[in-house]
């Protein structure tokens, strides 16, 4: 069964509004496109940096379980791409048999 979907997945310090141009890209192209906030970070990247308590709270256990939950979610294995932590975060669910295929961006190392 072929990936239908792109997960997208950003990196800390910002949220999934850093893929905007991405998702009009793809999505132009007839792809489902999923960008989905950490817990925590469901405000613009402008509140963030007023007030980084959901950066500082953040774990890298909680995140992983909201994004796999999500991708489990999803009807087939798809595509999952990540920028900076994402990327290291792309990498270890890829490692963990998550993706179809895993991209990754200016990745911080992982190791799963």
């Amino acid at each position: 069964m072929q990936p239908n979907t792109i997960v997208l997945i950003h990196g800390f310090w910002v949220t999934p509004r850093a893929w905007e141009d991405w998702i009009t890209h793809h999505e132009k192209k007839g792809i489902r496109v999923i960008a989905p906030a950490y817990p925590g970070f469901e405000v613009e990247v402008e509140a963030l940096n007023a007030d980084p308590t959901a950066i500082e709270t953040a774990t890298v256990p909680e995140i992983l379980s909201s994004l796999e939950k999500l991708i489990m979610g999803l009807d087939r294995p798809n595509l999952l791409m990540g920028h900076s932590a994402g990327g290291a975060f792309t990498q270890v669910l890829m490692d963990r048999g998550l993706g179809a295929a895993g991209v990754v961006i200016n990745s911080l190392p992982s190791r799963a």
